[in-house]
């Protein structure tokens, strides 16, 4: 079954703006905060994060629209949940890969230590 251009194109397009939202350290750090599944007072991502509340309610606004975590009210504070739990794994395979990198390009350096000895 072949996709079309125009169904690729819309596909590429959503992840392209998926990883905008990614691109960001502040928002990645909101999503290892909740990584764990559980909600979240707002105050204790702030604190984790040493974010200012105007900041971290900056963050979060995108991270929701862009469906990737819920804000649940709790009388006058606030939790945040982390809905797309597979951004989790997303973002180990992406630390994977840095580390093979990271790997590959310390392998002549290594080598040349060991030639040394």
């Amino acid at each position: 079954m072949d996709i079309s251009s125009d169904a690729f194109n819309q596909i590429v397009t959503l992840q392209v703006e998926l990883f905008k939202v990614l691109a960001n350290s502040t928002r990645l750090g909101i999503i290892y905060t909740l990584k764990g599944g559980e909600a979240k007072y707002l105050a204790e991502i702030r604190e984790v994060l040493d974010i200012s509340k105007a900041n971290l309610s900056q963050h979060l606004a995108i991270l929701k629209n862009a469906g990737i975590i819920d804000i649940i009210p709790q009388g006058r504070h606030s939790l945040a949940v982390l809905k797309a739990k597979s951004l989790v794994d997303a973002c180990s395979l992406v630390r994977e890969l840095i580390k093979e990198r990271l790997e590959n390009s310390m392998k002549p350096f290594l080598e040349d230590q060991d030639n040394d000895a």
